[in-house]
């Protein structure tokens, strides 16, 4: 079983499903993802696959499946 888990703000083995805003980008890591996204004024989360390096943004984060090797997480892990 796959499990919902958080690494820092990051959800590790969670795909946030659709709501792509283009084409997919390639990333270093997750966190790469995250700087990607933070300079898309559309974007409100990301979900990375480490396999292969794909970085895809997202509008939303509302739906989410469990994906082993996916890490997704929001904008900013800024706490308010």
């Amino acid at each position: 079983h796959w499990f919902k888990y958080v690494l820092g703000c990051f959800d590790a083995g969670i795909d946030y499903k659709s709501n792509d805003i283009r084409p997919m980008h390639q990333a270093e890591s997750a966190k790469d993802c995250q700087d990607k996204c933070r300079n898309e004024d559309e974007c409100k989360a990301f979900t990375y696959f480490h396999e292969n390096g794909h970085c895809w943004l997202k509008t939303t984060a509302e739906n989410w499946s469990i994906h082993k090797g996916a890490i997704s997480g929001p904008k900013s892990c800024q706490s308010a």
